[in-house]
């Protein structure tokens, strides 16, 4: 479960830019789950480690969560933006497209470390830095925590699903607190870099 909310967290940030870009440009939305950094990385790491904890889950869950990000797009838009029907159905969209992603990221196999996550995250926070110059201002001041998140956060996934305390547990043997300790550090950064974010 810590492993998927470091992956959770890891990603987070470059899902969120894009996604507050198109809310700004669609709906010009400001603020809001969409529109917030802080709102939407918390909101999106206890999504994943609910839905990890909880699974596996059944197919009505999944509708339900869809259900539930298409109503976070809606409000987006009628809320924070300024409500013209096809950015709303746009945004709707968006919002059932990350909650999909989010029970996509929960369900795998967490004994196992994620192939390839680092290699495609790298390239996304690439392209995110290459358009930055043509993002509203808020995205390059957010580009700088969210590539150090990605790349942190990853590594931090990485190391929670490959240390000993990990395989023991997953065996059945007992985890230690003392081993726990880094990745709790880890998150415990992540929450800082978030309230230092907005300072």
């Amino acid at each position: 479960m810590i492993a998927a909310g470091l992956a959770a967290a890891a990603e987070a940030g470059l899902i969120f830019l894009p996604l507050m870009q198109l809310s700004s440009e669609s709906a010009r939305a400001s603020d809001g789950p969409l529109g917030s950094y802080a709102i939407f990385v918390p909101l999106y790491v206890l999504g994943v480690v609910a839905w990890t904890a909880a699974a596996p889950v059944q197919r009505g869950v999944w509708l339900a969560a869809g259900a539930a990000g298409g109503a976070i797009g809606l409000a987006e838009a009628l809320v924070w933006g300024d409500g013209n029907p096809s950015a709303t159905a746009f945004l709707a969209v968006l919002g059932v497209l990350a909650i999909l992603r989010m029970g996509t990221l929960a369900s795998r196999d967490w004994k196992e470390p994620v192939k390839g996550a680092l290699l495609w995250g790298s390239v996304a926070a690439l392209v995110e830095i290459a358009v930055a110059g043509s993002a509203v201002p808020a995205w390059r001041t957010l580009l700088p925590v969210v590539v150090g998140q990605f790349f942190v956060g990853s590594l931090a996934s990485r190391a929670a699903t490959t240390a000993p305390w990990a395989e023991a547990k997953s065996k059945g043997g007992p985890g230690t607190f003392r081993s726990l300790t880094p990745s709790l550090v880890v998150v415990a950064g992540f929450a800082a870099m978030v309230a230092l974010a907005f300072v």
